[in-house]
């Protein structure tokens, strides 16, 4: 389904108590490869292991490919030459990211820059941690699971730095700008979060689509999100701010991500166990779809780890 390039005014957000009335574009020539199929290409692939890389694209039939920009921890891969990034020390080449798009191009590959956006280490120490969540009891730096360090999300300098990150990395030559991590924590004490750069009463859906109107202004390819498999069946965005049809309106591509592993075990138990990812699969890609109207494409990831399967 090809988005309509105009959408003009957007109905009241549900629930919201707030009206956009400002038109936007979405991407004038969105163009992606019939029937998609694209393989996740992580920073460690991409810096020395291109020729598997190539291999499984050659022997699999994918003609797409996601690879690593911002990774999980706020890292620029491809060399940022941004001056908050050099603040951050940031700016290193990490893997040659630029001569892998033009290999990919090359052989007829859709480039997709994966970009983490609110899941960020890096950012979370920047400046004295001047953009990270605090917590509001102690006002020290909110720290949820001890792996992760998450920014404040309604922070716009925060969104202008990711939207500069993106705008470079589309001029490296990319088909398409996709953006994870694009929520607000859910793993620790959440309850302790205070959002230093939360104006009045906004929601949590309403920061992601500051934003995704900020990217979809300044960034001229298509955009994608990833958002958890659940929110792409259940619209739920009082929780970690994804609501399907909120985020899909300023985007081309909605990405749920249908991992089992991610699921009770229970969900869906009423099918036998063998046939239950596909079930869920099923479930919610034609869910999804339905709400989406046709205003933008749903584009499924697919669990290729072991978590939690036999």
């Amino acid at each position: 389904v090809t988005p309509a390039e105009f959408l003009g005014s957007v109905p009241e957000c549900p629930g919201s108590g707030h009206i956009r009335t400002e038109p936007f574009l979405k991407s004038r020539t969105f163009r992606t490869p019939d029937n998609m199929r694209a393989m996740y290409i992580s920073p460690t692939s991409a810096r020395s292991k291109q020729r598997m890389v190539f291999d499984l694209l050659d022997n699999y039939g994918f003609n797409a490919a996601v690879i690593d920009v911002k990774d999980d921890f706020g890292r620029l891969i491809y060399g940022s030459k941004l001056p908050e990034a050099r603040e951050m020390n940031n700016a290193r080449r990490r893997a040659d990211i630029e001569g892998l798009v033009k290999k990919l191009k090359a052989r007829g590959i859709y480039t997709i820059a994966r970009q983490v956006v609110f899941k960020d280490q890096v950012l979370f120490r920047y400046q004295g941690s001047k953009f990270a969540i605090r917590d509001k009891y102690s006002g020290a730096p909110w720290v949820g699971n001890e792996k992760e360090r998450w920014v404040d999300t309604y922070s716009p300098w925060v969104h202008d730095y990711n939207v500069r990150v993106a705008k470079e990395v589309g001029a490296l030559g990319f088909d398409e700008i996709q953006f994870d991590y694009i929520r607000f924590p859910s793993d620790g004490p959440i309850g302790r979060c205070r959002w230093s750069y939360r104006e009045g009463d906004a929601y949590k859906s309403e920061a992601l689509e500051n934003f995704l109107m900020k990217a979809r202004r300044d960034i001229p390819q298509p955009i994608s999100v990833d958002i958890y498999g659940y929110h792409g069946i259940y619209r739920a965005g009082t929780t970690i701010g994804q609501d399907l049809v909120d985020v899909g309106e300023f985007v081309d591509v909605v990405s749920p991500m249908h991992y089992s592993s991610h699921f009770g075990n229970s969900y869906l138990n009423h099918h036998p166990k063998a046939i239950r990812a596909y079930e869920l699969l099923k479930l919610g890609t034609e869910r999804p779809v339905r709400m989406s109207q046709g205003r933008f494409q749903i584009r499924p990831w697919i669990q290729a780890f072991r978590m939690k399967i036999s």
